[in-house]
């Protein structure tokens, strides 16, 4: 845990090849999470091929994709997918997926990486924001874009049902005038 949180592939390849088990600790954090905050592919790579288990959710649901979503590494996000993760699991607390927690986060090789990876374009959160609302709410112009190239409505609304706010309200509500006009 410790070498994969200091993103130190010798120490853990040193550990892996010593016996160290890449299972979760007494939290439910595995060293493949730790890896995943800081999107160090190489690490990912030695933990999956020591058994670790590229699904296996935190306590609090999100998953080593989610994580490696977050932090915008698209080489990670790439290699976990190879390596079995599912790009349609969402969080059980928000409902939130991986492609969701990327649009949020601005990192769009990684929204990129996901959708060729099989991630529901269409997917709403418990709130009902899909991947473009989040987009949109942080004034990530660029990411909104990959995701209408890749067939996101731009009328897209929030809630399950049309009537709630746009994703035009949403960058105006959020101070992103310029996003907003774009939009339009």
């Amino acid at each position: 845990h410790f070498a994969a949180q200091a993103a130190d592939l010798a120490a853990v390849q040193r550990l892996v090849q010593a016996g160290a088990k890449a299972s979760a600790n007494r939290y439910g954090i595995s060293p493949l999470v730790a890896a995943c905050q800081h999107g160090n592919a190489a690490i990912i790579a030695l933990l999956l091929g020591a058994g670790a288990d590229a699904n296996l959710p935190m306590p609090d649901g999100r998953t080593p994709l989610m994580v490696a979503a977050q932090t915008g590494k698209a080489d990670a996000v790439k290699l976990l997918l190879a390596r079995g993760a599912d790009a349609k699991v969402h969080e059980p607390f928000q409902g939130q997926t991986a492609l969701m927690w990327a649009a949020a986060e601005g990192n769009r090789e990684a929204v990129q990486a996901l959708l060729q990876g099989g991630a529901e374009l269409g997917a709403k959160s418990k709130g009902g924001f899909s991947a473009f609302l989040f987009a949109v709410r942080q004034g990530h112009r660029g990411v909104a874009q990959a995701l209408l190239d890749a067939g996101a409505d731009a009328n897209d609304s929030v809630g399950a049902k049309p009537g709630g706010p746009s994703a035009l309200s949403l960058a105006v509500t959020n101070a992103h005038y310029e996003l907003g006009a774009w939009l339009l």
